[in-house]
């Protein structure tokens, strides 16, 4: 078995020994590794951003089933599909939104997707998830962009060795406006380049870099290493009900690529519930049947890149506990052909009967007249004249 390293990762070649004087073919076949990730010790440095030393690289070597086929049969499981941006230098920095939009940093100044014409973008650009280039997005820095991140209310956060973007004098450090994608007033002014960028979950920003010595970022001495205020509040709440569970975030809380949910009675063992479903910066999950009449924990985290380079994963956390209500079963009974009694029961309280002609809008208006009492239920009874009506209680 002779090993050896490529530009893709760690290859093997096996050797099938015979008997001696045999007439049967040698069968050497080359097989990929499938799931190549490091966690061995490299005392050798690396140049990395800026010409930054890499110490210590950690790597792991996760070893896959190797697949009798053979070395075919484990390359076509990574086949690549018709996403080809074709940049004409390196990436350093890719983010995934929630829409599916992909932001790049790099070195590069052309992009000609999927076979395209040369497109001029420098060093920034954000791309359709289908690889061809979202056009609206151009902020065009004068340097390399190392770093990216962006926060919950859209606005983008780039580092690197640029000294202008987004139509403003930057030096290494910038946040692009949500909508004009021009530089805001955001500006701690680092002495060097910027390399890794990670938003907490209070909008306070870290950042890495090469800076350092007397008022090296945001008028402070800091050495390679800072941690800058967010002059916008970052904003979240967990909602949960028996069927749903709605994340709401914006301001200056790090946006997510992805999110899970999770169910606990004891706060200490979690149960997995589902991935949620973005909407602008809101993360939600459907469909559920948690259980009512006692106290659950609902656990939500939100990952997305950061670091060197965008090269870790950042996650964040929020708990909450709910103590759920049993729904009230909404009563409907006809009376001749012109009108509908609702009734649901009096010990339900804090509901709402709303009403709507088209699921398909989702527009709801109050019932009226208000519910009377009667006997142990709240009664409405409503003229059903006209177009077919949906009903429902709100909470």
């Amino acid at each position: 078995m002779d090993k050896k390293r490529t530009g893709r990762g760690l290859a093997m070649t096996f050797v099938s020994l015979v008997p001696f004087g045999s007439n049967e073919l040698v069968a050497e076949k080359e097989v990929w590794l499938a799931s190549y990730e490091r966690l061995c010790l490299n005392p050798t440095p690396k140049r990395g951003f800026g010409g930054a030393p890499k110490q210590a690289a950690l790597l792991l070597f996760s070893v896959a089933v190797l697949l009798a086929g053979g070395a075919a049969a484990v390359r076509g499981q990574s086949a690549l599909d018709g996403f080809d941006p074709n940049a004409n230098g390196i990436i350093h920095a890719v983010v995934v939104q929630p829409d599916g939009k992909i932001l790049i940093g790099g070195d590069f100044t052309t992009l000609s997707p999927n076979g395209g014409a040369a497109v001029t973008r420098n060093y920034i650009a954000r791309l359709n998830p289908d690889g061809t280039l979202d056009t609206a997005f151009n902020p065009n820095a004068s340097g390399e962009v190392a770093a990216i991140a962006v926060q919950a209310d859209g606005k983008v956060l780039a580092g690197g060795s640029f000294t202008s973007i987004g139509g403003q004098t930057r030096y290494f450090l910038a946040r692009l406006d949500a909508t004009t994608r021009a530089a805001d007033s955001f500006n701690p002014n680092p002495n060097s380049d910027v390399a890794a960028i990670a938003v907490q979950v209070d909008g306070k920003i870290l950042v890495g870099g090469k800076f350092n010595g007397s008022l090296s970022v945001g008028e402070q001495t800091r050495s390679f290493f800072a941690r800058l205020s967010n002059d916008t509040a970052a904003l979240q709440n967990l909602g949960v009900t028996p069927t749903a569970i709605a994340w709401t975030r914006s301001g200056s809380s790090p946006q997510f690529t992805r999110v899970t949910f999770e169910s606990s009675t004891d706060n200490v063992n979690y149960t997995p519930l589902g991935n949620g479903t973005a909407t602008g910066s809101n993360w939600a999950l459907t469909s559920l049947s948690l259980p009512t009449g006692q106290n659950i924990y609902i656990r939500a985290r939100g990952y997305y890149s950061s670091g060197l380079e965008n090269g870790s994963e950042s996650i964040t956390e929020s708990v909450r506990n709910a103590f759920l209500t049993p729904q009230p079963l909404l009563n409907i009974q006809p009376i001749g052909n012109s009108n509908v009694v609702l009734s649901w029961p009096t010990n339900f309280t804090g509901f709402t009967l709303e009403a709507s002609t088209n699921l398909a809008t989702n527009v709801w208006s109050t019932v009226s007249p208000a519910p009377s009492v009667s006997g142990t239920n709240n009664v409405v009874t409503n003229a059903i004249s006209g177009s077919r009506r949906f009903y429902r209680l709100s909470q």
